[in-house]
Parts: structure tokens; sequence; C-alpha cells
């Protein structure tokens, strides 16, 4: 069962709150505390994917895996949008200053979390405004028990989970997709100031359009992939390559016209961010379905994988530009990362999977866990394989 669950994350959502609020104190008081408070910080960000695992596998229709990942993964677009205006109000304001950008984001943390923790509950089952028939859609095509039990103690299947061919490629997958995006998020303000020369004002305006129109792109692919009616793995595989290829392809075009007006070229690195949205049925839904139960587990080797392309990429970015303001240095940020999104992308092609795995189907004293019809013979296979031998190991014994 998931660890995840809601208290945790709400205790997880106050130390943020509290380690936001205090960040001005800290920073008066010198670096070092300031940058121990913000890792402190950092534990709020650290449970993000776990969590959005987790509620999709408890809470998603089996058929709105689309939907709920779109939406939840969509905080990655959707708090930058809101947080850099918002600092850059308050900062501007002299009765307030720089604290209160601070004091502002604590305070809306704190709002949000006793409003996820007044709300929210692990499962739909215990949740008081659910009625039968709600909880009959959720869980349909689910975790079914035959012996009426929905607890068992079983052992975590982690080393199956690790070496499962669909999960190392959803993991590959999340580097391609994770260090792209962070380049352009982390990167695409330099670019724009440096290269496209634009002013500092309208650099964050600029910046914030490839993002917003990717949270667009993200909620409308989720909603897309779960109506069309095609094979699960299919459909993945087709959702993630529009994303990496589509972004990859924008990339090096944008690589080779970099000589024309900036308006031109901006409009490249907004296709190039945007299209990247239909991960949302591709890996990030792989996940899900894949996982089932286990999910939490997987989203959280993508939330690893976030944080370290967030450490690394900034690195590779000014070690590959050190002249920021040239477009040739800046072509080889654009190709390589667009030679990463093929490569992570064929991977994914080529072992990922639209359909539970075998470690989800969990053999308990005499107890079977069925995650859905179309896995019935996935599942009958293992137990024939398992009554066969059974009947060898009796024919030795006589």
């Amino acid at each position: 069962m998931p660890v995840f669950k809601s208290k945790l994350f709400t205790i997880v959502g106050l130390i943020s709150s509290i380690s936001t609020a205090i960040c001005p104190c800290a920073a008066y008081q010198g670096f070092i505390p300031f940058l121990l408070v913000r890792l402190i910080q950092g534990i709020g960000f650290a449970v993000c994917f776990p969590v959005i695992g987790s509620v999709t596998s408890e809470w998603a229709k089996l058929v709105e895996n689309g939907l709920f990942n779109g939406m939840l993964t969509s905080f990655i677009q959707l708090s930058p949008v809101i947080a850099m205006p918002l600092s850059g109000i308050l900062c501007s304001i002299k009765i307030f200053g720089w604290q209160f950008a601070f004091y502002a984001h604590a305070l809306i943390t704190l709002i949000l979390i006793c409003i996820w923790w007044i709300i929210y509950r692990d499962k739909a089952v215990e949740h008081k405004l659910v009625n039968e028939k709600e909880l009959k859609l959720i869980n349909e095509g689910k975790l079914k028990i035959i012996d009426g039990h929905y607890k068992h103690n079983f052992k975590l299947p982690f080393k199956s989970i690790c070496t499962d061919k669909a999960v190392i490629a959803i993991c590959v997958a999340s580097i391609g997709n994770m260090f792209s995006i962070q380049m352009m998020i982390m990167s695409s303000p330099i670019y724009i100031r440096e290269v496209l020369h634009y002013a500092t004002l309208n650099t964050g305006f600029a910046a914030a359009i490839p993002t917003l129109l990717q949270l667009f792109i993200k909620i409308f692919a989720g909603i897309l992939s779960d109506k069309i009616l095609i094979n699960e793995t299919l459909k993945i595989r087709i959702f993630n390559s529009i994303a990496f290829c589509g972004m990859a392809f924008f990339l090096i075009i944008l690589s080779f016209v970099q000589h024309l007006s900036s308006e031109f070229v901006l409009i490249f690195i907004i296709i190039s961010v945007g299209i990247l949205g239909f991960n949302t049925g591709g890996f990030f839904k792989s996940a899900t379905l894949v996982g089932r139960q286990y999910a939490y587990i997987i989203c959280a080797k993508i939330q690893i994988i976030m944080c370290i392309s967030m450490l690394l990429v900034p690195s590779i970015v000014y070690y590959l530009t050190p002249n920021s303001s040239s477009p040739n240095e800046w072509s080889k940020v654009f190709i390589g990362h667009a030679i990463l999104l093929f490569f992570c992308n064929g991977i994914f092609v080529k072992f990922s999977s639209g359909n539970a795995a075998i470690f989800t189907n969990i053999l308990n004293n005499n107890s079977i866990i069925i995650q859905k019809e179309s896995d019935q013979t996935m599942l009958n296979e293992s137990l024939n394989d398992k009554n066969k031998n059974d009947d060898l190991i009796v024919n030795e014994k006589i």
C-alpha cells in the first residue's frame, strides 16, 4: 500500500510553509543558515510525484488516468506562472519588500495544505461525500480480492519493480523529459535576454508563455488520451513520440533559425516547450497503468530524476555556453537535448507498456489480486506455470 498518506503530506506541507516563512530571517543570519532553511524547504517538493502516483491509483478511474496525470503534474507549469509575477509585484512595492514574497507564499502554502487536510482522504471508500455508485465507478477494473479481504501481509516487490522493462523505459523517458524541460525553464530567460535582446520586464513574460502553453496542452492531452479508444500501449507510445520527437524537431529548427527575427525565434521556443505537454498521455500515464497500486514508487523514481536534472542542467548549459550571447553555443545545447529526446523516446517506444506489470498481481495465502479483465490472460499463464511446477514436485515425491 502507498506510504505517502494524507497525514504525511500535510506534515511535509506545514514544514514547507514554516521554512518558507523563516527564509528572510535566515538570510539575515548569513549564507549557511539560509542554505539550511532552503534545504528543509525542499522536503515539500520531494514528495510531490509519489503523492501524484498514489492519488491517481486510488482515486482515478482506469479510463481517467490521463486526466488525473495532466491535472496533477500541471503544478510544474502552474507554480512558476503564479509565483514569479506575484514575487515581482511584491518586490517592486516599497511598502512590502522582498521579504513579503516569502511570507505570501508561506501563507498560500498554509491555506492550501489546510484545504488538503480537510477535504482529501487516502481512499475513496473513506470519504463521506463519495456514494456507492461513485465508489463503484472509481474501483471498476482495479484491485479485487477473491477471498474478500482487502489487506494482506505481503512483501513489497521492490526488486521486481526496479528490474521491470516497462519501469526502466519510464525512467529513461523521464530523463529525456526532465533534462529537456529544465533546460528550457531555467535557460530560456537567459537566452531571451542575451540572444534575443528582450528587456528584463519583457523577458519574464516571454519566458512564461511557453510554460503556460504547455500547461493547457498537458490537460488537453490527458483528456484526449482517455477519450481515444485504441490499445493503451500503442496510445502511450504515440503520445510520448509526439511530445519527445516534436520538441526535438523544433529544437533542431531553433538551432538553425537564430539569425532570424526575435519574434520568429520565440515562436519556436514556445512550440518546442508546449508540445512536450503531450507527455501526459505518454510516460506519465504509463507509470500509473504499469504500476497500479505501486505507481507511487515509480513516480518517486521520476521525482528523483527531476531533482537530479535540476542540479545538473544549469552546470551543463553553463559549460556549453560560456558566452551566453552566442547563438552558435546555444545551438549545441538545443541539438544535444534533441538527440537526448530522440534516444530516450526510442527506448521508451521499444520497451514501454500500457498494461499492469506482472508484479502488481499478488499471490499470497491463496489470495489473488486481479487488476482488470485484460490482465486475466497474463495472470492465468502465471498460475498455469505455478500449477505445472507443483504437479512436477508431487510426481517426484510419488
